[in-house]
């Protein structure tokens, strides 16, 4: 169990210290305005980081806890997901239930595809 848990905090932090960075590297060459920011944030940092941490971090270590445990923590996932994109019927409903879309493409064919929809999904909302 303390394994478990330190694993937690470890994926943690590496993945805030990763987003900091990766902000930073993005605000340097790109500036943090216009069309360039939004594509490059939007469409590609966030959706690796959120796949990374929302689906791939969670669902992996509860794959490995056993099949009790990938439902609850799917969900419970895909809530914090939602919950992250603001207010409650855009964030935590809309954005909730991506989650969850999110997490099954990734149970049944990967972490590639689930990014791939991920980026598909706001590539589509980026640019209409």
């Amino acid at each position: 169990m303390i394994k478990q848990k330190a694993l937690y905090v470890i994926l943690g932090l590496f993945g805030a210290v990763l987003w900091a960075y990766g902000v930073d590297a993005i605000y340097f060459f790109v500036g943090q305005e216009g069309v360039k920011y939004d594509l490059i944030m939007d469409c590609v940092v966030s959706p690796v980081w959120e796949t990374a941490a929302y689906v791939y971090a969670p669902l992996t270590i509860a794959k490995k806890l056993g099949d009790d445990y990938v439902v609850p923590v799917a969900v419970f996932s895909s809530f914090m997901f939602g919950w992250g994109h603001g207010e409650v019927v855009d964030g935590v409903l809309l954005q909730g239930v991506l989650g969850l879309i999110f997490s099954w493409v990734f149970l049944n064919a990967g972490f590639g595809a689930s990014l791939v929809v991920h980026i598909l999904y706001n590539v589509t909302f980026t640019i209409l």
